[in-house]
Parts: C-alpha cells; sequence; structure tokens
C-alpha cells in the first residue's frame, strides 16, 4: 500500500472494501430471498411417512400427558400429522454395589420413550420436512403436541406412501 491509501499502486483500499460489502449482501440477499433453499430450487412434493423418535431421558410424569391421537403442533399450529404409539421403558444404569459387582438396573425415576408418529411432511431430496423441522435419522427432533414438548433423536424413518 502506497501513500495515497492504493494496494500496488492502482486500487484504493476503501474501493476494495465496498465491493467486498456489496458482494456479502447480495449473497444474504439471495438467501433469504430462495429462503435458505440452496440445494434444490424445485417445490418438493408431500409424502406421508412414519417415524419413530427415542427421547431422551426425562421424569415419568412427563410421558402421562401424551395420547395416542395427539394432534402435532408447531408456533401454535397443528400440523398434518398424529401420534401413532407410545413405547415408555426404563432407563437402564449401570451401579458399582457394596461388593464391587457391576450391576444393572432400571433407573427409580427417569423413564424414555419411543414415540412413533405418522405424518404428511414435505419431501426435497434427500430432506423430509415436518413444519420447521428436518427429519432424517440420527438427527435431533421435537416431539410437540397441544401440551407436550418432547425432544429426542429420529431413531426410525419409513416412507407409508
Amino acid at each position: 500500500m502506497n501513500k495515497q491509501g492504493k494496494l500496488f499502486g492502482k486500487v484504493h483500499i476503501l474501493d476494495v472494501l465496498v465491493i467486498i460489502i456489496a458482494i456479502v449482501v447480495v449473497i444474504i440477499a439471495f438467501g433469504r430471498l430462495s429462503g435458505n433453499d440452496i440445494v434444490s430450487f424445485n417445490s418438493g412434493e408431500d409424502v406421508r411417512i412414519r417415524y419413530t423418535v427415542l427421547t431422551y431421558d426425562y421424569e415419568a410424569e412427563y410421558f402421562k400427558s401424551l395420547r395416542v391421537g395427539d394432534v402435532l403442533a408447531e408456533d401454535k399450529k397443528y400440523l398434518d400429522g398424529e401420534i401413532v404409539n407410545i413405547e415408555i421403558e426404563d432407563k437402564i444404569v449401570s451401579l458399582v454395589d457394596n461388593n464391587g459387582d457391576v450391576v444393572t438396573k432400571a433407573h427409580p425415576v427417569m423413564k424414555r420413550a419411543f414415540i412413533t408418529m405418522e405424518a404428511t411432511v414435505e419431501y426435497k431430496n434427500p430432506i423430509y420436512k415436518l413444519g420447521k423441522q428436518e427429519l432424517r435419522e440420527g438427527l435431533p427432533a421435537f416431539v410437540v403436541t397441544e401440551i407436550n414438548n418432547l425432544s429426542g433423536i429420529v431413531s426410525d424413518l419409513q416412507v407409508i406412501e
């Protein structure tokens, strides 16, 4: 940079900064106008899926209000999906007893659940989208109904229609 603020004696440093800012603004505007869908510009198709969420460990009281048939919700609106099966199981813990032996037994308070749901989702290869959530095996997911909000991991996902 010389005394006049030019790089290599040709380009003024402020010109470079203005060009960089303009490029960043164009990229941000493109991302917002495309709905952050840079992978695919097609509108996608609606498919019916059945998926299971393995919840994190919660106290047993959290699961008492879950019912088969509860409609899925998000942001104060209902989605086209419902709970079709609920399996609650004990959280298994391993402890060392007074003799130094490892004992495996059920946690006295904590439980976890396998919650199976069916829903109509938007499919844009490779993403199944239910409301604002992306559903794929191994990804975190929320089970939200009118009175419940649980989180877990998608353990199984199948297209049924």
